[in-house]
């Protein structure tokens, strides 16, 4: 393994293998609960919301253990074989005689650029706040269009069912709130409030914020999962 250094604390590898070998060797990346560890994916499986990966990582004490893998969100992914990636380990059972019983959360993509006091070097540059929001609206996934078509539709169902319900009371919003929470009348004959702004939002929660709730939350089950 080669490496040059432009500094005495920085290592800067040859290529993603090298810097897994150097880790394996000489740094404490022995997988533990709650472990951050260098890891490089070797394929990507779909499924369900998510998409998984399988990771190998090396330590010195029962050599490579195969990892499998969620990111934390979409805006870490996605990975291609080879690529080097920060890995939180979630659940271990090494004592198990399955072939892996290792599962994991990807939080980052990494550059083979080790700093002896600072870690490993994020592949990814910061973001600005602006970038952020951008990020926030991205509709980059097929769910989170149709939870965008879900929540139109719900929209438009609220705004009708708030039509006809301005004709029958004059207390709007004591009458949206009776219809909402399926209280006697008002539930039952104005139901298109109830129902728009239940789609409403579960179409937002599918679109806009897909990936801080659904996400997490499919990322965290798959974590525990027997």
């Amino acid at each position: 393994m080669t490496t040059t250094s432009t500094k005495p604390d920085v290592l800067h590898f040859k290529s993603n293998d090298a810097a897994l070998e150097y880790a394996g060797a000489h740094l404490e990346n022995e997988p533990q609960v709650d472990a951050h560890l260098p890891a490089i994916v070797v394929a990507q499986t779909e499924g369900g919301l998510a998409s998984a990966y399988t990771l190998r990582i090396g330590h010195s004490r029962t050599g490579i253990e195969t990892v499998i893998a969620s990111p934390t969100s979409e805006q870490v992914g996605p990975f291609v074989p080879g690529d080097l990636v920060s890995v939180w380990i979630r659940k271990l059972d090494l004592e198990a005689s399955a072939p892996s019983q290792i599962v994991g959360v990807i939080t980052g993509k990494l550059e083979p650029t080790f700093h002896v006091t600072k870690g490993w070097k994020s592949a990814v540059a910061s973001t600005s706040p602006s970038q952020s929001r951008w990020r926030f609206l991205s509709l980059n996934r097929p769910i989170k269009r149709v939870g965008l078509l879900i929540m139109l539709a719900g929209l438009a169902l609220s705004a009708l069912g708030v039509l006809q319900l301005s004709f029958a009371t004059s207390h709007l919003s004591a009458g949206w709130w009776r219809a909402v929470s399926q209280e006697g009348y008002y539930g039952r004959r104005h139901w298109q409030v109830a129902w728009g702004a239940y789609l409403t939002v579960a179409g937002f929660m599918l679109s806009f914020t897909y990936d801080a709730t659904i996400a997490r939350l499919v990322s965290w089950v798959s974590s525990r999962r027997e």
